[in-house]
């Protein structure tokens, strides 16, 4: 068995351009952000000719968008299993019907070929806090959600192909946004990790395309927001910030073959939510891809250096749920996003694994005179359910490029 506690900070295979100490870029708009969300902004306005730079604190683009493939063999002498290895989301898994940003993407991306449904034949699993086991709790199952085959973190890399690399800043954190009296931004940012070698960046606008925690925490505004808006977007959580997730890869689906589903509740733990997270049951090719996952019902400050112990004790639970064969996983992975420095603050950390729910009213109107513009996944409006999901990225996105082609327009117009 190998236990892999994994760090989120993945490098990206795509070159990222680094500038010197001192350096002054130009550009119409600063996408701060290197999500789904930011880059479908990226993406959208670089069909349209729009001048922009995107910079990422991470050495990788997707944010908290992260699939990874592991090679369950003990030895990957099969050609084609080494090329297409099973891919394992650890961030956002799904997405739904109706979600019609989420399904058009994926067309334009050609990717509609991966979309498959998520595994739901089968009986769920009840746990109590005493450990008493029962089937039949309906209601948990994630079936009639889609998953990507690869991952979806193939959205992300389709994107990345359509924007020209020198576009895109990974490894480069902002330090400092600052709305000057000519209309114009200076952003300052620094290679992430470098200490004072620092650049900067004169924009006509500013997107900011992470979650609003993050930004009230690492990020100086001038002039100052207003105190209420401040302590208005400290105030929401971010999605995904306070978990983490286990995922446990298996030679063969003993669940399946007992007739269960995969999908269980349990109040004893250390798993509160466990889901079948397999490769495509329908592709007769990918057939070493048979996991489960779960979501930690440990807060995020009591984990910090229990990675091993949770691991362990999640195996455990496993075998109680479903059976002495689950004792010998050929892989246990950990991404526990709290710990996360580009994702979590101390008060997500704090949060006990739960969905982070809308409360911010005004957290999507832009300032300054609509040169600093609120997006991400926080801001989707969350009467429409889709705020903290991949469809709630895309509404922003498509939210904030509406605005900006509007006004890039004008500014064109009144140039000329």
């Amino acid at each position: 068995m190998r236990l892999t506690v994994l760090n989120a900070m993945l490098v990206s295979r795509k070159t990222s351009y680094e500038h010197e100490a001192g350096t002054l870029i130009n550009t119409d708009i600063l996408i701060v952000g290197g999500g789904i969300s930011g880059l479908h902004t990226a993406y959208e306005l670089e069909k349209q000719h729009v001048d922009f730079i995107l910079v990422e604190a991470r050495e990788r683009f997707g944010g908290r968008i992260l699939s990874n493939n592991y090679d369950i063999k003990s030895a990957a002498t099969d050609a084609h299993y080494a090329a297409n290895k099973p891919a394992y989301d650890l961030g956002p898994s799904w997405f739904w019907p109706g979600q019609n940003n989420m399904a058009a993407l994926v067309r334009e991306l050609d990717l509609a070929e991966s979309v498959f449904s998520q595994q739901g034949s089968g009986e769920p699993l009840y746990e109590d806090r005493q450990g008493y086991i029962q089937k039949g709790f309906y209601g948990i199952s994630m079936a009639g959600a889609y998953r990507m085959q690869g991952g979806i973190r193939q959205i992300i890399s389709g994107l990345e192909q359509h924007i020209r690399p020198e576009k895109l800043l990974k490894n480069t954190r902002v330090h400092c946004v600052e709305c000057n009296e000519d209309g114009t931004v200076t952003t300052t940012v620094a290679k992430t990790g470098s200490g004072n070698e620092r650049y900067q960046i004169n924009s006509k606008q500013v997107v900011m395309a992470l979650p609003p925690r993050i930004a009230m925490s690492a990020i100086e505004f001038k002039p100052f927001l207003p105190a209420s808006r401040v302590t208005e977007l400290n105030s929401y959580a971010t999605w995904m910030a306070g978990h983490a997730k286990i995922l446990v890869v298996y030679e063969r689906p003993f669940w399946l073959e007992q007739g269960l589903s995969g999908d269980a509740v349990s109040q004893r733990g250390p798993l509160r939510e466990i889901h079948d997270a397999s490769s495509n049951p329908a592709n007769a090719d990918d057939k070493n891809g048979y996991a489960l996952f779960g979501f930690v019902g440990v807060p995020g400050s009591d984990r910090k250096g229990k990675e091993d112990e949770l691991c362990q004790t999640a195996i455990a639970q496993l075998v109680r749920l479903f059976g002495d064969e689950m004792a010998n996983p050929l892989d246990v992975v950990l991404q526990d996003w709290a710990q996360e420095a580009f994702t979590a603050t101390p008060a997500d950390q704090a949060m006990n694994g739960g969905h982070a729910t809308a409360s911010v009213s005004r957290y999507t109107e832009a300032v300054f005179d609509e040169r600093l513009i609120w997006s991400g996944t926080e801001t989707a409006h969350h009467r429409e359910g889709a705020n903290g999901l991949l469809e709630g990225a895309l509404e922003a996105s498509v939210r904030t490029v509406q605005l900006l082609t509007k006004q890039y327009i004008m500014r064109m117009r009144n140039s000329g």
